[in-house]
């Protein structure tokens, strides 16, 4: 991928001007906590860990800052779309 191409795919998932209105720079957009969970479930998935209780801790990333369902499992956190993702697996009820 190309360095300018690199930099969009950036700006999608990370909060900024042009997607959120702010100069953030730190807080994922959706796009982003939708990465975030998908690669925990990756590596979920990869090392057969077990997911019957899983606790995410963490700062307002976690808290799934300017996302509907912040700081809950609901919504679109990525607390809230790894519960979805496994769900969906059938790993975790």
């Amino acid at each position: 991928m190309l360095k300018s191409q690199n930099n969009i795919v950036t700006r999608k998932k990370m909060s900024n001007v042009i997607n959120a209105g702010v100069a953030d720079g730190v807080h994922p957009t959706s796009q982003g906590y939708a990465l975030i969970a998908a690669v925990i479930y990756q590596a979920i998935r990869d090392y057969r860990l077990p997911a019957e209780r899983i606790v995410c801790l963490g700062d307002s990333i976690t808290f799934g800052a300017h996302m509907p369902g912040a700081g809950t499992a609901t919504g679109l956190t990525y607390p809230a779309r790894l519960v979805a993702l496994l769900d969906e697996a059938g790993i975790c009820k």
